[in-house]
This record gives structure tokens, sequence and C-alpha cells, in this order.
């Protein structure tokens, strides 16, 4: 049996391991990617283990990705007198519980023999003296020396406005903890502010533990004497929530990797700040970017591995054409669609920054994509039967099924290529699709409306589909076309939709504006033309209805919409022939 490189074996069981790519193990985190496939079966390891290969190489990807985009993150550089003086509160608090820890510990009387304070010792040790003395169970009479060494050195430089350098670490981790995650620039004027604001609450502190050693009731407060003042946290973690909490309730991976992508690009540019500091001219600077920049530019050879600001020069200066407003519209709502989420989820009232900023498109969907015409559609079937085995009993059959499945039921690819076996169903004599989301590895564009049940035309009937769901039933496959892979993103039509792509070029079906999604079209114009209402046009193809009767009731029943769909015809639709045969 072929091995992967990636799969070994622990005990019994199978894993896969691959080391992390040199050029991005300095900032990946771990030296290798391993983990079981959970399973003990030869051959089904072989199988999760390309699966897994794929979504590790995607995950590296990602990975550089977000180095690049990341590059030139600019640090905050301003907080505002409020926020200062709650963050400098903060570090109050937090000497004080300190201090409630040490004596909750209890420290033995009198004083030890060893002079752990030397009175040579320089300002920059405090720090350290501090540290280590509130770890350990110190004596009485140290502590209270202790105490009187830091406040000297403090009184003695913060008149003169010098700060202590063990305050400026502490500043350091006080902006890393979890509750503040504030990336604040040490260049700026608040950074200098802020220093010196904690080193003035530093010497409150130490005050109010001196008068603890004197007997003095000092309560700690629980937070800090000035309200919070909106110091939210960063977008960058903000928006991890925000996509951990979609992809939960209805994202599928895919749309979360775009939304995410969308996100760094903006924090990228205009840089990573607590967000509901961002304003409508950072909307305007991402707005001017995406008008410049080209399609897929971390994708581009000549872009590839850049900084998003050299990537912008490059591009202008090359020449290259940028991205279509369609896509341009979709960054900026990707980033757009957490302000709005925010604004829900937070006390503060957060703005839509992107609101208004949509770029006019002349062209619509429809435009977009055209329907085949007749003859275009008979060469499409001339070389699909061509796709049948000799039986018409294979399951590899999907090319040929697929997009005649399309024609006269108008769903979309991966709602037929995820079908399972028992999805084609039968009431009273009439066969239909049950369109649904019922499994782990089944996904819907948008599940409440895209449910639903589409009856089987009789010309599918004819050519002998139902003969073919037979003998997957026989076969007790789980899947309709089982020959048809799950990408890394859970969709079954990323490996179709490249082959349908080949084939359309190999027989010249090139026109601009046809895709497989031209079906869909062929679909909606065949309704039109057979006279079928509009709401069950809508039903049939999972569009939800506008305004009331949209809300109410369960929609149409199977035998209503097989009246309906059975009198779908393609007229100078060259199928005779192929049906005759069968």
């Amino acid at each position: 049996m072929p091995q992967h490189p990636r799969l070994y074996k622990r005990g019994n069981t199978y894993y896969h391991r691959a080391w992390v790519p040199i050029d991005i193990k300095d900032t990946y985190g771990k030296t290798e990617e391993t983990f079981s496939l959970k399973t003990k079966d030869p051959k089904e390891a072989v199988i999760r283990v390309r699966q897994a290969a794929s979504e590790v190489d995607e995950r590296f990807e990602r990975h550089r990705q977000h180095i690049a985009l990341t590059q030139n993150s600019t640090p905050l550089t301003e907080l505002d007198d409020k926020q200062i003086k709650y963050l400098a509160g903060l570090y109050y608090c937090y000497l004080l519980e300190e201090d409630d820890e040490l004596r909750l510990r209890g420290m033995e009387e009198g004083h030890r023999p060893i002079n752990l304070i030397d009175s040579s010792i320089t300002s920059e040790m405090t720090k350290n003296i501090i540290s280590d003395a509130l770890k350990r169970k110190e004596h009485f009479e140290d502590h209270k020396e202790t105490i009187e060494y830091v406040l000297e050195d403090l009184k003695e430089v913060h008149p003169k406005g010098i700060v202590d350098d063990g305050i400026i670490d502490e500043v350091d981790e006080l902006l890393s903890w979890t509750n503040v995650n504030i990336n604040l620039s040490k260049d700026s004027l608040s950074r200098r502010k802020l220093n010196l604001a904690v080193q003035g609450e530093a010497i409150k502190a130490y005050e109010a533990i001196q008068l603890r050693n004197k007997g003095e009731i000092i309560e700690t407060p629980t937070t800090s004497s000035e309200p919070y003042q909106s110091i939210l946290p960063l977008l960058s973690i903000a928006s991890e929530d925000w996509i951990k909490e979609k992809t939960q309730t209805s994202w599928v991976q895919k749309t979360a990797n775009g939304h995410r992508a969308g996100m760094e690009m903006f924090i990228s540019l205009v840089g990573d700040k607590p967000f509901n500091t961002y304003t409508k001219a950072d909307a305007r600077e991402f707005k001017n970017v995406l008008l410049t920049l080209p399609p897929n530019w971390t994708k581009n050879q000549k872009l590839k591995n850049l900084p998003i600001t050299d990537a912008l020069k490059k591009s202008k200066r090359l020449g290259l054409e940028p991205m279509s407003p369609k896509n341009a519209n979709k960054l900026m709502e990707f980033v757009g669609a957490f302000f709005r989420w925010a604004d829900n989820h937070y006390d503060e009232d957060i703005s839509d920054i992107f609101k208004g900023m949509t770029l006019p498109i002349t062209k619509s969907k429809r435009d977009e994509r055209h329907p085949y015409n007749t003859e275009e559609l008979n060469t499409l079937i001339t070389h699909l039967s061509e796709c049948l085995s000799e039986d018409n009993n294979f399951s590899n059959n999907y090319m040929f099924w697929l997009p005649l499945i399309a024609l006269y039921t108008g769903a979309r690819m991966n709602e037929i290529a995820q079908l399972y076996s028992t999805d084609i169903k039968n009431k009273e004599g009439i066969f239909y699709f049950d369109i649904n989301a019922d499994g782990q590895d089944k996904t819907l564009k948008f599940e409440r409306t895209n449910k639903r049940l589409i009856p089987i035309h009789k010309t599918l009937i004819d050519l002998g589909f139902i003969n073919y769901v037979g003998i997957m039933k026989k076969k007790k496959s789980k899947r309709l076309f089982p020959d048809i892979k799950v990408d890394q993103y859970g969709y079954y039509s990323s490996r179709f939709s490249k082959e349908f792509q080949a084939l359309r070029k190999k027989i010249g079906l090139n026109r601009k504006g046809t895709t497989f999604h031209s079906l869909r079209h062929n679909f909606e114009d065949a309704c039109r033309e057979n006279d079928i209402p509009l709401s069950i046009m809508n039903a049939l193809q999972g569009h939800s209805e506008k305004g009331m009767a949209g809300r109410y009731g369960d929609g149409y029943s199977v035998e209503k919409l097989n009246q309906s769909l059975q009198k779908i015809e393609y007229k100078g639709l060259a199928l005779d022939k192929l049906i005759n045969s069968k």
C-alpha cells in the first residue's frame, strides 16, 4: 500500500506529522504539526493524511500571509488622560493585591542575619527586590526595610520627571495584561505620560503598604477608583472573538478565512488599535488602497511576501490592473461587518466606519453570468455523454450528472456535489432531492432559505438517474457522488469546478460570462418561458421570499412544486438520442 511522507504510526493508531517550514518556524509557535488521525485502518489513514496534509499546508500559507500583512503594523500612539489614569490605577490595585498575598502567606518575626538590602543598591534593582520579596516567605523587618528603600528611590526621581527603569519594565507588563492588551508606541508622548502616572501610583501604593506595616487598615480596591474609559481590546483580539463566534454559529471555514484575511489587511495598513478608536479616515485609507491593489495580490509572484505598503508601491510602479469594485466592496464589507457586530456586543457606541463607502458597480450579477445558448448546451451534452462509464454503474459519473441536475433543478454546484444517496427520496410516486445540511460534511450558503425539496424532472429519470441512485444505494455508498472529495474549507465543489472548467476549455465553451453557474440562469429562463410563478421558482432555487410572504408557512408541497417543475422544457435540446440509448 502506498504511504504518505507525513504518515506515521504510534502504537496501533496513525498520526500526521509535518515539520514547520524553515521560513516561518521562528514565528509559528511550534516546530511541527503532529496530531492523531483517529484511525487504526491503514487504508483510511492514507485518505485522512492526504486531507490533513492539505489543511496543514493551507495553515502554513495563511501564516506566511499573516506575517506579510502585519510586518508594518503600526502601534497605538495616543491615550487620553482618563485612560492613562485608569491604567495607572490598575497598577495601584495590583501592588496592594500582591501585598495582600504576602500577608496571607504570613511573615516571620525579627530580622534575618543576612542583609538582603544594601544601601548601595541602585534604583533599577528595585523591581527585582520587590518581585523576589513578594514571591517568598519573608521576615517582617526585611519587608519594612524593602518598602522604605523602594519609596526612597522612587521619591528621589519622580519630582524630576525621571522614570525608574524598573517602572518602565512594569509598564511593559501592564500593557500586555489580558484585560488591557494595548500596543502602545514606546516613543509616544502617551507612553511617557503613562510611565510617570504608573510611577506616581507605585509611590502611593508603597506608602499605603508602609501604613499597613504600622498597623493601619488600608483596603485594597477591587478596581481602579477611576471608572473604565473605553479601553476596548485591540481590533486583532476582538475580531478573532467575532470570527470564532460566527464560525461556531453560521460560517463555514472558507467564510471565516475570507473575513480574517480582510481584517488582517485592514490592520496592517492602518494599525492595530482599540477598535473604538478607528475613524472614517481609516476606512477611506483602506478604500483608496483597494482601488490600487491588484486582485489576489498575496499570491501574485511579483508582490508575494511583500508588506501591503510595499506591494501597493510596486503594483503602482508595474501598472498592475487593480481589483474589481466588486472585490473591493467585499473586503470593505468583511471589515465593516465586525463594527456592526461590535456595536451590538459592547456597551460603547461603535460606529460602522465603512457605512456609505460602497463603490458603484455598473454590472449586475445577472450580467456577469450569462446562460448558455441552445448550441452551447448541445455541445456540452454531447461531451458529457462521453463521461459516462459503459454501464452507467460507476460513481465517477459525476461529470455527467452534475451539469444536467443543475440544468433541471437550478441547484448550486456544492448543493449537488455534497448529496447523500439518501437525499434522493420518493413521496407517493414523486422522486425529489432533499437539499439539506444534515451532516457534519454538508454546508448551505444560507441554511434557512436554501434548505428545500426539489422534485426530479422526468428528463433526469428518463436518462437513468433513479437507476443510478438505486445502484449507489445498493453499494451502500453514503455519498451519491463519492469520487468528489471535500476540500479544506468543507466544500465539495472545488475539485469539480476545476474539472468542469477544463472540460469547457477543451470543448470550446469559452464565451465570457459562462460558467457552471450559468446553468442556474438557464433554469431561471426556462421557468419564465414556461410560465412558472416567481414564488415557485424562488422556492425551487432557494431564494428567500421578500416581505410578509416570506415570514410564515412551510412553503409549497412537493406535489405543487412537481406540477410546475415538470412543465420545464428546453426547446432544441438534443437529449433524445441519449435517452433512447438507456
